[in-house]
């Protein structure tokens, strides 16, 4: 439960009992005063964690089934961490504590900003507290935060900021989710990387190669998430085996009665394919100035590639596998 207790302190407050934390419990109900006596370098880190962890071993066994010890049941918790100290009596008084903690809205933006910008934005930033006040006064609201981020330019980079300052701007692959959620928002397809697992899967090869990229994650114990950023050969062959199969699913497929809102091209009308190609694949649109040589150079690929013999529908399948693997839709910062 020690261990429970400093995952769920993570997820909530983006923070571990460390040993650095200076708050002082008014007690410690559940201390193991053999392991961390009086004086010891172990009762730093116990007496915040022990009294915290009571809540849990009050309401439930060792093993998570309803606590049926006497001792246990009438020792109550004492919530203490990184300033906050409060009696807790239930789960519902533990988890009212923890959604009150101060440290709350900025670990979730912080969590936001790891994800988005594949690094850490800096606390102290004007525009990082900017976003924690919207996000507090929006109560909470998830959806304000998204969208206060995403178009803030602590991700977009268009003003300068004191985390780019410091950080400069990261550019890293997309990982497994990212890339996962973009072939599905943007292609219209459901859950082609069969992530859902309570889906269907979907009879395709893309959900057993999705399952050998990075993605976003993270250690035991750590506040930090771990986010694979550079590409590696095993990442680029994977990608392209993606992306072919899903060119197969779009280009010249019959209709599919699972992915109703799937788009689909036709090799007929190839210039209005690689348009959509530039636009919706690419995340290019027609103000961006890389879009008309984008749309120029698989124009010149889908002929060549019919010129070499190619039947149209491959000649546009590779040309879409070209679109697919181009950085602005396999990275993320650009």
């Amino acid at each position: 439960m020690r261990v429970t207790i400093n995952q769920i302190l993570i997820v909530t407050t983006g923070m571990a009992i460390d040993g650095n934390d200076k708050t002082a419990p008014s007690s410690t109900p559940g201390l193991d005063a053999e392991h961390a006596a009086a004086g010891s370098a172990c009762l730093g880190c116990h007496q915040l964690l022990d009294p915290t962890r009571s809540i849990l071993s009050s309401t439930w066994s060792w093993y998570y089934y309803p606590q049926s010890d006497p001792a246990l049941m009438q020792q109550k918790g004492l919530f203490a961490f990184q300033g906050v100290i409060k009696p807790v009596t239930s789960i519902d008084d533990f988890a009212a504590t923890l959604a009150s903690h101060p440290a709350v809205p900025a670990a979730w933006v912080q969590k936001l900003c790891y994800w988005a910008n594949s690094t850490a934005c800096d606390v102290a930033d004007p525009e990082f507290q900017r976003i924690v006040g919207v996000f507090q006064s929006s109560n909470f609201s998830w959806n304000a935060l998204v969208k206060e981020l995403l178009s803030s330019p602590i991700t977009t980079h268009t003003a300068l900021t004191a985390t780019t300052a410091e950080s400069g701007e990261v550019i890293a692959v997309t990982r497994r989710d990212h890339l996962c959620a973009a072939l599905d928002d943007r292609l219209g397809l459901t859950d082609v990387c069969g992530l859902d697992a309570n889906a269907k899967r979907t009879q395709s090869p893309v959900p057993q190669i999705v399952s050998g990229l990075p993605s976003d994650g993270y250690g035991r114990g750590s506040p930090i998430p771990v986010l694979p950023n550079q590409p590696t050969i095993f990442y680029r062959a994977g990608l392209e085996n993606i992306c072919e199969a899903v060119a197969a699913m779009v280009i010249d497929a019959p209709a599919n009665p699972s992915m109703p809102n799937a788009k689909m091209w036709s090799s007929a009308q190839p210039n209005a394919a690689i348009a959509d190609f530039v636009s919706t694949v690419m995340a290019l649109t027609p103000s961006d100035p890389r879009s008309a040589p984008a749309a120029a150079l698989l124009e010149g690929h889908f002929t060549a590639a019919v010129k070499s013999g190619a039947k149209p529908t491959a000649a546009l399948e590779s040309t879409f596998v070209a679109a697919c693997l181009s950085p602005s839709s396999i990275g993320i910062g650009m």
